[in-house]
């Protein structure tokens, strides 16, 4: 139909961007639940706009989120198990379980779980080390995996604790000698310097300990003897 009288023909058509925005987006798989996935194109559009992300409930849109990410590093179609595809899928639990434990601080069993996928996490990315470090360390950059010596052992000498204050001063206080010795045993505390008689202390303390319970083992039989002997040197009743 010719314009109206007055205006030109680009002021009622669409601008090119928004023309070519519509045009380029068609109907996506995981636009809708998993289950009508392979029907989506037969649905329409008030059941796909019912069973959309927006109407969808927490576990639905986790499995969608999942069958993404599962895509995005998988080998080959269909492919669940290589190592990639489960270090991805252990990253996203290990995510909504953080997620999860921030608003429930008091929820044990989701803590234990969590552990549960850190510790598997882990197993699967020392594998994937081992057998392809390329792959590897593309998952640990896809993913802002970050790198620590639970699975990577160039990290493990980085990240080794060092000596504490206290500890040093002991090093240090061992190759001095003379006047410097006896100046350095004022800031050193007796249980660092004398080690040998702490054990000792230790030692007469736990010893002591146990005689005490003997005696007090000793006098419980002991009374327990005389008590026996008492009732039956008493006459037995008719």
């Amino acid at each position: 139909m010719p314009p109206p009288p007055g205006t030109s023909s680009a002021a009622t058509d669409p601008p090119p961007a928004i023309a070519s925005h519509v045009e380029a987006s068609p109907r996506e798989d995981l636009d809708v639940v998993w289950q009508l996935r392979h029907i989506r194109e037969e649905l329409p559009e008030v059941l796909i706009q019912a069973f959309s992300r927006q109407n969808m409930s927490a576990g639905e849109i986790n499995k969608l989120d999942l069958q993404a990410i599962m895509s995005r590093w998988q080998r080959f179609p269909g492919d669940t198990g290589s190592p990639e595809v489960q270090i991805a899928v252990l990253t996203h639990k290990l995510r909504v379980a953080t997620e999860h434990m921030q608003r429930m601080k008091k929820d044990t069993l989701a803590k234990r779980k969590l552990d549960m996928i850190i510790q598997t996490r882990v197993r699967m990315l020392k594998y994937l080390r081992r057998t392809n470090r390329d792959k590897y360390y593309e998952v640990l950059e896809g993913l802002g995996i970050r790198a620590t010596k639970a699975f990577e052992p160039s990290k493990a000498l980085e990240q080794q604790s060092k000596p504490s204050a206290l500890w040093q001063k002991v090093l240090r206080f061992s190759k001095l000698k003379g006047a410097q010795k006896r100046k350095a045993k004022k800031e050193l505390p007796r249980m660092v310097l004398n080690p040998q008689e702490k054990r000792i202390a230790r030692r007469k303390k736990r010893l002591h300990r146990r005689r005490v319970e003997a005696g007090k083992h000793e006098a419980k039989y002991e009374a327990y003897l005389e008590r026996k002997a008492a009732a039956e040197a008493e006459p037995k009743s008719a």
